[in-house]
């Protein structure tokens, strides 16, 4: 696998393979069910079982998501980064996101407006896209970031090229400060302490 496949270049965090680095090595791990971005220093990564909320809003109210394929495409033609869910069908904690963080109005329509959203199951062996001149199966495609944990959040530039990765659950407040930062380039030129310590950037 990884002899037709080499892992493609990423920032990983010194002290855990579970935490996010941006470019200087700032870390940016999912945030626990219970904070909120800035409240923590250190947010944490969710594990263990998930309770779906008692009523789900309805599919039409969620991220309208694409095949890898043509989002890579689409991407690279917007020049919009991707935002790429990689997923399980086991998975509870990848159920309550889409249920709740992507479900969330201002969550979908950020994405919806700032990204091409895709989403990959890491145990497809069936479905495959072109990516950076190789054609992966969906489980190739996630074991090219070696990804142990779902849900997943890859940040794509518009080439297909790694931003970073996001492990765990993250709760739909935490999440926008996410996008934002990715979206609005904040990560080329900011820590990502110092941009929840200073306060996010205005946007929509």
């Amino acid at each position: 696998m990884s002899a037709r496949h080499p892992p493609v270049r990423r920032p990983i965090c010194a002290a855990a393979l579970a935490a996010l680095a941006f470019l200087a090595g700032g870390a940016l791990p999912a945030v626990a069910l219970d904070e909120e971005p800035g409240n923590a220093p250190t947010p944490k990564v969710i594990r263990g079982p998930a309770t779906a909320p008692a009523s789900a809003p309805a599919a039409s109210e969620r991220v309208v998501w694409s095949e890898l394929d043509p989002a890579l495409v689409e991407a690279k033609r917007a020049q919009k980064p991707l935002l790429v869910d990689v997923y399980t069908d086991w998975c509870g904690w990848c159920k309550r996101m889409d249920k709740t963080t992507y479900a969330d109005p201002e969550v979908r329509d950020y994405v919806q407006s700032a990204f091409v959203p895709a989403r990959v199951n890491a145990e497809d062996d069936k479905r495959s896209a072109s990516y950076l001149g190789e054609t992966r199966t969906y489980r190739q495609f996630a074991d090219t970031f070696r990804i142990s944990g779902y849900p997943t959040t890859l940040f794509l530039a518009p080439d297909g090229q790694l931003i970073t990765q996001l492990p765990g659950y993250v709760k739909p407040g935490a999440f926008l400060t996410v996008l934002r930062y990715v979206a609005e380039g904040h990560y080329r030129t900011q820590s990502w302490e110092s941009f929840t310590r200073d306060g996010e950037s205005e946007g929509p």
